[in-house]
């Protein structure tokens, strides 16, 4: 059985763009490597940052999860993450979304607002923000 973290990175970490997976780092970890492992300054786009919280058994907190890609051609444009949002609200439906997790499971669902746009500092950055609530049965 796998525990908190690990459920979310593979919840996370599921998504693709242009048919590649994109990577995601719990935010505050984010680390960028190039193609031979070595870490490098610059961020590859897409990528996901991602909150990780365990709150009490039955309890809740919203967490938010962030995409951001990059488009050199056509600043403040936002139809690079949409694909990534639109498969996130798929695997967050209104109904919600359990992950088992050792010791239980939790419930992943939409907090309002659930999708939103949020301005970067670099105008060439566009960054979608999910909000999302996670429910902990969790002993």
């Amino acid at each position: 059985m796998r525990d908190l973290r690990e459920a979310l990175s593979e919840f996370w970490g599921g998504f693709e763009s242009k048919g590649h997976p994109v990577p995601a780092f719990v935010r505050g970890y984010v680390v960028f490597r190039d193609k031979t492992g070595r870490i490098k300054k610059s961020p590859a786009f897409p990528y996901i940052t991602y909150e990780v919280a365990r709150p009490g058994f039955g309890d809740f907190t919203v967490c938010t999860a962030s995409i951001l890609d990059r488009n050199i051609d056509n600043p403040g444009f936002m139809g690079l993450v949409d694909d990534i949002l639109a498969q996130i609200a798929e695997k967050i439906p209104e109904s919600g979304a359990l992950l088992d997790v050792e010791g239980g499971f939790i419930k992943l669902s939409r907090a309002n607002p659930f999708i939103d746009y949020v301005d970067d500092p670099d105008i060439r950055v566009v960054k979608g923000v999910v909000r999302y609530v996670v429910r902990s049965y969790l002993c």
